[in-house]
């Protein structure tokens, strides 16, 4: 939409009206509206005339001279409408005529107000040219620095059935906005969550047969719940790893047994390891890997699922905060703490 931005003007001293009706052909043939507040009389007017005029305004131009026969009533209503603009943030504009006047001295009351408007955050000083060049790049860099809202035709603004469908979704977004849970009420739903999984996991035991390849025998099934197996064994989990070498790394890493040796001495069957799985996957800790294999690689892989990681995360942040974390790993002799218990 083409916006249209309502400048005010003003100015302080005598025979300044051609000036200002150049300043004004200049923003009217910028798509703009000049407002020529010296020529309609408004600084004469009641200051809470002023104020709204001033209120409705997107920027505030002034002519400035600095000669010695600038009326000091002048300047005080220039000075007051710059207050009133500087209360609303209308971002102001000072061109300054007769920078070192030929007749006398610079009136020090005049370089005072330009000095406090050079300090404004939302004022620009420059010097008034004699074309509108001059005033068309000023007003330009006035118009970039400070962005205004500014001014859009009724012909430009969206019909009403827009405007009832803009105000309906507004009313929705601010009901859902309403409805999303805060930082506070999230933290609390993911702490139930995460000991919610804890309880299924302590509350399911699990035997874990181990298989001596040496001797062809089995050892005495290693007992543990499957809290202790999942944290034990999803390290392993965390990248992805295969049935075969969960098989050989459970009976180490899992249960602790000597290896004796380079060569995995014990295997778990993987029937047993698939049902292991599956629970951990029913609880949306684990989940078949997507990574793609070689043609003939024919082994499962499986990794963390999202929900896996953060456990886990979950888990080991608590032990480490709580000071249960042993780097030889959590063993009967060296439990995880969790919560000022052992677990």
């Amino acid at each position: 939409m083409n916006v249209r931005y309502q400048v005010s003007l003003a100015s302080v001293g005598a025979e300044l009206r051609s000036e200002r009706d150049l300043l004004v052909k200049t923003i009217t043939e910028m798509g703009h509206i000049p407002i020529d507040l010296t020529t309609a009389g408004v600084l004469e007017l009641d200051p809470g005339i002023i104020r709204r005029h001033l209120e409705r305004s997107d920027y505030l131009a002034m002519i400035i001279a600095q000669a010695e026969d600038v009326s000091e009533r002048e300047l005080g209503r220039v000075q007051l409408a710059c207050n009133m603009a500087a209360d609303f943030g209308v971002p102001m504009l000072a061109l300054m005529m007769d920078v070192q006047p030929p007749d006398g001295p610079v009136r020090q009351d005049v370089a005072r107000f330009l000095q406090r408007l050079r300090m404004s955050p939302i004022g620009l000083v420059e010097e008034c040219g004699d074309s509108n060049v001059s005033a068309v790049s000023s007003l330009n860099r006035l118009f970039d620095r400070f962005e205004r809202p500014g001014w859009i035709s009724g012909k430009a603004l969206p019909s009403s059935d827009v405007a009832t469908e803009l105000a309906r979704l507004t009313r929705e977004n601010a009901d859902l906005r309403r409805h999303v849970p805060g930082n506070a009420e999230l933290e609390q739903r993911e702490t139930a969550r995460m000991d919610a999984i804890t309880r299924a996991l302590e509350g399911n035991k699990i035997l874990i047969p181990l298989w001596e390849r040496a001797s062809s025998t089995w050892e005495k099934p290693v007992e543990m719940t499957l809290f202790d197996f999942f944290l034990r064994f999803a390290p392993e989990l965390v990248v992805e790893t295969s049935t075969a070498a969960a098989a050989e790394y459970i009976p180490i890493g899992v249960c602790e047994m000597n290896p004796r040796g380079v060569q995995a001495r014990w295997v778990v069957p993987q029937h047993d390891l698939n049902l292991w799985l599956t629970d951990l996957m029913a609880l949306g800790l684990v989940r078949p890997s997507k990574r793609k294999h070689a043609a003939k690689d024919k082994n499962q892989y499986w990794r963390l699922s999202r929900t896996g990681r953060r456990f886990l995360a979950h888990v080991r942040r608590t032990a480490l905060e709580t000071g249960g974390h042993r780097h030889v790993g959590f063993t009967s002799e060296y439990p995880v703490v969790m919560d000022g218990e052992f677990k």
